[in-house]
């Protein structure tokens, strides 16, 4: 049973103007929701809109909130619909969702219960989504004023929210600091987008040249509206071709293309078209373990580690494309045409010399390396106008300074954001910290000059008055020692932390499950942790929770490495995962 909380109602009701006039309450960026409180629970739930129309949502457990309230930002959203998906019309989830195993679509049970307030809003601009993360700034910022009406007592501020969502959450952080007292980044776009899409549409590019080359990938994005989106569907309804068929014969068929090299040289068909995939894998940077395969266990049809790897990359390669091409066009229909240019990618240089050795069988030895790349060295490129691609690579414009505490959480196999984008945002937050941490040092070592040369005046004079002979040569050591007791003790400089952390959830070392036939099961379970994308243990993601809210409370991080490793999180804070290419 719901009772209706009345001053909220009546506020909605009567219009928050006429009580302003009154001085009844302050002011406020949009009227307070209609709130009702669930009996049982005592869940006090808010919901409205925003002044551009964009539905808001509160949750407060009235009978034990702890004063933090926890703002969820959700990540990219398409504005059209395609077959399993429609575009969000309202909040869908309060809090991190959870794709693994046992899909979930948040926890706000059970951060309710632990006295957590709650808040989210559709992220829609104009009521479309698309890659609107600089418009929904001011989103989250009226959202956060809302906050101060519908739950006077909170305390504390947590901003968190995933994948491409993170853009919003590290400009917010860094614009309205005041209104920070901690950050959350499940996930995430922590990095300039197109960083991402680079390798993204060099998935679709690399499939052109060795697999189909009606591909136009990159090349196609840029239309307005619905048509836009399509033609972007229309690219990826390639790749999902090749990938249906592969997936029935592991890619084991030899290459057919490029055609013209294949018939010049007839060796070059003897590469199967899987060592070609494993070669795009390695190049894009897409993960070599998946939900189902481990890349290193082996069967009668999977002989050895790197075709493990290689059916890894298969089962991650078309949701890693999807992303690339949907939240490509998002873009380039943002900044007026296509931004993905490769005129100028030496492709030799993003196969890493270690994979290139770990995974040569899978990529039929030195020869098929070398053929391959060299077929990519000559292959025609794609090109985008200039003024493109410095508008898509000035997208975000996140600076790196905030100095609120701020936790990532990643997947080290990642499939839809690549972990490498986790590592580059601490890489970027620590170059910023680098002159704060010398400066520092210096005064450090400033200190303890100052303490050695303040003690040893006064040891000097101690040692003087004990040596001296005469009552005058007495009185005037135990002058010189008063002096030098007077001598103001040097203050030791306050240590500067980074306030920032990134935790990777990793994954078993061996699960892949194989058929009495030995094809890989890939309709099992499949590992619980490290792979996918928002994919975490429901333990992993409450002590995210818990740790955010201790952030939150003393303004820095209370780092214990040692206790991540029961939930499958690295505990060793230098790890890191595979590096974006770009």
């Amino acid at each position: 049973m719901k009772s209706t909380l009345k001053l909220r109602s009546f506020i909605a009701a009567f219009g928050s103007a006429a009580l302003l006039a009154t001085g009844l309450v302050v002011a406020t960026p949009a009227h307070a929701g209609m709130c009702t409180t669930d009996a049982a629970t005592g869940v006090e739930t808010c919901v409205n809109t925003l002044k551009d129309g964009a539905q808001y949502k509160f949750m407060v457990p009235t009978k034990n909130y702890n004063g933090t309230m926890f703002f969820w930002n959700h990540g990219f959203r398409p504005s059209y619909a395609y077959p399993s998906y429609t575009a969000p019309k309202g909040v869908e989830q309060m809090t991190v969702s959870n794709t693994g195993p046992t899909p979930k679509l948040d926890y706000s049970t059970e951060l309710l219960a632990l006295g957590y307030g709650l808040a989210a809003y559709d992220r829609a601009t104009d009521g479309l989504h698309g890659w609107n993360t600089e418009e929904s700034v001011p989103l989250l910022k009226e959202l956060v004023d809302l906050s101060k009406l519908i739950a006077p007592t909170t305390k504390r501020n947590v901003i968190w929210g995933s994948s491409g969502a993170g853009p919003v959450v590290n400009l917010f952080a860094e614009k309205y600091p005041e209104l920070t007292d901690a950050v959350g980044l499940i996930s995430p776009v922590a990095t300039n987008i197109s960083r991402q899409l680079q390798s993204g549409c060099d998935i679709f590019y690399l499939l052109s040249i060795f697999a189909d080359p009606t591909i136009k990938g990159c090349a196609a994005l840029g239309a307005k509206g619905p048509a836009g989106h399509v033609a972007a569907l229309t690219e990826l309804g390639k790749v999902v071709a090749l990938l249906t068929t592969w997936s029935q014969n592991l890619g084991a068929p030899g290459l057919t293309q490029p055609a013209a090299v294949v018939a010049a040289n007839p060796a070059f068909g003897a590469i199967p078209q899987r060592s070609a995939l494993l070669l795009i894998g390695l190049l894009s940077g897409i993960p070599q373990k998946s939900k189902h395969m481990d890349g290193v266990t082996v069967s009668t049809l999977v002989p050895e580690g790197s075709i493990n790897a290689t059916v890894a990359i298969l089962e991650n390669i078309g949701e890693a494309a999807a992303t690339g091409i949907l939240a490509g066009q998002a873009v380039a229909e943002k900044i007026g045409g296509p931004f993905y240019d490769n005129s100028k990618t030496n492709y030799a240089t993003l196969l890493d010399e270690g994979d290139a050795g770990r995974y040569n069988l899978g990529l039929s030895g030195d020869d098929g390396i070398n053929g391959m790349l060299g077929v990519l060295a000559q292959m025609p490129r794609v090109s985008a106008p200039a003024a493109n691609v410095a508008k898509a690579a000035a997208l975000d414009p996140v600076k790196y300074t905030s100095t609120k505490p701020t936790i990532l959480l990643a997947n080290e196999n990642d499939r839809l954001v690549w972990p490498g984008q986790t590592a580059a945002y601490v890489a970027e937050r620590s170059a910023k910290f680098a002159p704060t941490l010398a400066a520092y040092e210096s005064a450090l070592s400033a200190y303890e000059s100052a303490v050695v040369a303040r003690d040893k005046k006064i040891a000097t004079a101690t040692s003087a008055v004990s040596k001296a002979k005469t009552a005058t040569a007495k009185k005037k050591a135990k002058a010189a020692l008063a002096t030098a007791k007077a001598i103001t003790a040097p203050v030791a400089p306050t240590m500067p932390i980074s306030n920032v952390v990134a935790l990777y959830a990793m994954s078993p070392t061996e699960y892949t499950i194989y058929s009495a036939s030995g094809l890989p099961d890939l309709a099992s379970v499949g590992a619980a942790s490290g792979v996918g994308h928002e994919q975490f243990t429901t333990p992993q993601l409450m002590a995210f929770v818990e740790m955010l809210d201790a952030a939150a409370k003393s303004g820095k991080l209370d780092i214990k490495p040692e206790s991540w490793e029961a939930l499958g999180i690295n505990g060793d804070l230098d790890y890191l995962p595979i590096p974006l290419k770009y």
